[in-house]
């Protein structure tokens, strides 16, 4: 879809949709990648930031299929919100980073 036609009112609530979770992964990844799970063990504290790593990346997953939704098609709106393999990669990439 050209820029500069208007966006359809599906693609809009989408949009909102995406945007929403986006914020929420986003906040909430960041948050619980910061604070761990400080009351137990190192084990089980890095298997928490690898989660919050998988949150985290959904979220800007969710972040850049709304805000190209007018030049994607439907495939990219499902993968958006979907959970693939990129957001993993990224919290195991962390996981790896943090071990002590």
């Amino acid at each position: 879809m050209p820029p500069s036609s208007p966006m359809l009112t599906s693609q809009r609530v989408v949009q909102v949709c995406l945007f929403l979770v986006s914020a929420i992964a986003v906040l909430g990844g960041s948050l619980q990648m910061f604070l761990g799970q400080p009351d137990t063990t190192p084990r089980l504290d890095n298997v928490h930031r690898f989660m919050a790593g998988v949150y985290l990346s959904t979220g800007l997953l969710n972040f850049w299929a709304a805000s190209t939704i007018r030049h994607q098609g439907v495939l990219v709106v499902i993968a958006g919100c979907a959970r693939g393999h990129s957001p993993s990669c990224v919290a195991g990439c962390h996981s790896g980073l943090t071990l002590e």
